[in-house]
C-alpha cells in the first residue's frame, strides 16, 4: 500500500492511536530496518501517538537504555512524540515518577539532560496536569535532583505567567500574523 509522504505521519499516528501492540511493534521494526533517515524521523515522531501507557513507557524507556537503537541526537523526539499526544502527558508524568532515579543516573552518564525530557511540557495547559507536575517536582526532584529547583521555577513561571505571555504574543501579531 502506497502512502503519500505528506500523509505518512497522520496515517501512522492514527494507526497507533486506534491500534495496539501489533501496530506499534510493526512501526518500531520499520524504524529499526529502514535505511532512510527521513522515514526514521517520521516514525520516531509518531511512535508516541499510542493511547496505551505500557507502550508509551516502553518507548520512553528507550531514552534511558545504554543499548538503545535511537541515536542520542534523536532522543528528544521521543519525549516530543509522547507529549504531543493527548494521553501522552499523563504517560510521561507517570514514567518520570516511576523512573526518576534511573533517569537521573542515566543522565549523569550521558549528554542528555532533564530539560530534554520535559522539552514538550509547555503544551500542558490543564490545571490538573500542571498541579501533578508541580507536586512531583516539589516532592521528588527538589529533594533528590539538582535540577529540581530549576524546574520548580520553570513550573511556577509557566503556571503564573501563562496569561501574561499569551496576551503578549497575541498583541505582538496583527490580524495578518505579521509584525
Amino acid at each position: 500500500m502506497f502512502i503519500s509522504p505528506n500523509l505518512k505521519s497522520v496515517v501512522y499516528c492514527n494507526g497507533l492511536r486506534f491500534g495496539g501492540e501489533e501496530e506499534w511493534d510493526f512501526l518500531w521494526n520499520r524504524y529499526l530496518n529502514h535505511n532512510v533517515n527521513t522515514e526514521q524521523v517520521i516514525i520516531l515522531g509518531v511512535l508516541g501517538c499510542t493511547k496505551n501507557e505500557t507502550l508509551a513507557h516502553r518507548y520512553l524507556r528507550k531514552t534511558i537504555s545504554a543499548n538503545s537503537s535511537i541515536r542520542s541526537q534523536d532522543q528528544y523526539r521521543i519525549y516530543s512524540s509522547v507529549n504531543n499526544n493527548h494521553y501522552g502527558i499523563e504517560h510521561s508524568i507517570s514514567f518520570l515518577e516511576e523512573n526518576y532515579r534511573e533517569i537521573y543516573e542515566f543522565i549523569d552518564n550521558t549528554t542528555i539532560d532533564i530539560q530534554s525530557i520535559t522539552v514538550s511540557a509547555h503544551i500542558v495547559v490543564e490545571t490538573i496536569t500542571y498541579d501533578s507536575l508541580r507536586q512531583f517536582y516539589d516532592f521528588k526532584l527538589d529533594q533528590e535532583l539538582v535540577a529540581g529547583r530549576r524546574y520548580r521555577i520553570l513550573l511556577f513561571y509557566r503556571g503564573y505567567h501563562r496569561e501574561d505571555m499569551s496576551g503578549f504574543y497575541r498583541s505582538y501579531y496583527d490580524k495578518d500574523n505579521e509584525k
